[in-house]
């Protein structure tokens, strides 16, 4: 993530969370200290999200800190199983803004909604056993511009919640309805800017119809070029152009926001209109409207869509111009423009 003063924040899983400035080239970590009730309550970080007035909500494996980035001063949120106006578990998985500057908040123990005026946590319960509340982990939040709140769980498929009224939907896999989810585990869920819902689980992407509740899946149908490449989708993006690419294991693929219709975008070392590997985890658009390109063990590339030619940089640790690690997990670039890389090796 990136701050508006272009500062780059990063997650780790194990080594906390680390502040890069581009100017000066230094980090500073910010890593769980037992002693000091001030530090990072855990050095597992599983996720970042920088609200309208550019605090840093940071969620960890043992609770939720807001961090203004300025002065480094951050704020605690634990779970108390005593307290029901606290978080429902400590582990934070997810997160997302709300209306009236509220955060939705997903945690293995269910999902919340933080009042940032009074600093406490309405808990939503989304699934139910008879008529008694039963704790799930959420993976994945997003609250619609019309007050929808859409909550994906680890094995529980994706849930409808309006907050007002307290009304729950849930939506799981069918193997005997075609438009029903596509799995139950779900990933990641975006709203691209037509309004269109995509809900990425552990068997593709699924494209929502909001009027009929039902669900499009996009999904690799052997045989067919026109599918997506692979069922194992690592992320679902957007660029500036309208275009969703859905990155799987196995190639690139641009999805049609309005038919689910795939267009594949599968690798070609000899082909400079191709990219040089399938296997992306990582899409960066620069202020230029190049495509960046990180991959877990094959070189960085750069798309130009203007001119649809792929650029690639493979590891070379005696030049400055190419990475010293080919295996690139995050992407970001700082106020001037420059690209900053998270490899297995380090940050370039």
């Amino acid at each position: 993530a990136v701050d508006k003063r272009g500062i780059v924040w990063i997650g780790t899983f194990g080594d906390g969370l680390l502040r890069f400035n581009p100017e000066s080239e230094t980090i500073i970590p910010y890593v769980n200290d037992p002693g000091d009730q001030t530090s990072l309550p855990s050095d597992e970080v599983y996720a970042l999200h920088f609200d309208a007035r550019g605090n840093l909500w940071i969620g960890t494996g043992a609770g939720l800190t807001a961090m203004q980035p300025a002065t480094d001063r951050m704020i605690h949120f634990t779970h108390d199983p005593d307290e029901p106006r606290s978080l429902p578990a400590g582990e934070v998985r997810s997160l997302a803004s709300g209306s009236d500057l509220g955060l939705w908040v997903g945690t293995t123990g269910g999902l919340c909604r933080l009042d940032r005026v009074t600093g406490e946590f309405r808990r939503h319960a989304v699934h139910f056993e008879g008529d008694v509340p039963v704790p799930l982990s959420i993976t994945a939040v997003l609250e619609a511009p019309d007050g929808i709140v859409w909550a994906g769980s680890e094995h529980r498929g994706v849930y409808r919640l309006d907050p007002t009224t307290g009304e729950v939907r849930d939506f799981l896999h069918d193997p005997s309805d075609p438009f029903s989810l596509s799995d139950n585990e779900v990933y990641r869920i975006m709203m691209d800017r037509t309004g269109v819902i995509w809900i990425v689980t552990s068997i593709g992407a699924n494209r929502l119809d909001s009027k009929a509740k039902q669900f499009h899946h996009v999904g690799n149908q052997p045989g067919d070029p026109a599918s997506l490449s692979h069922d194992c989708v690592w992320s679902i993006w957007e660029d500036r152009h309208g275009d969703v690419w859905a990155v799987t294991e196995a190639g690139l693929n641009i999805l049609d926001t309005e038919t689910g219709q795939v267009r594949r975008i599968l690798s070609d070392p000899d082909n400079p209109y191709k990219p040089s590997y399938n296997s992306f985890i990582e899409l960066f658009e620069d202020g230029d409207g190049r495509i960046w390109m990180g991959a877990r063990d094959g070189a960085l590339n750069r798309y130009e869509p203007n001119a649809k030619v792929y650029t690639r940089f493979p590891a070379d640790p005696t030049s400055r111009r190419y990475p010293n690690d080919d295996r690139v997990f995050s992407i970001a670039a700082d106020a001037d423009g420059h690209i900053w890389l998270g490899t297995m090796t380090g940050l370039e």
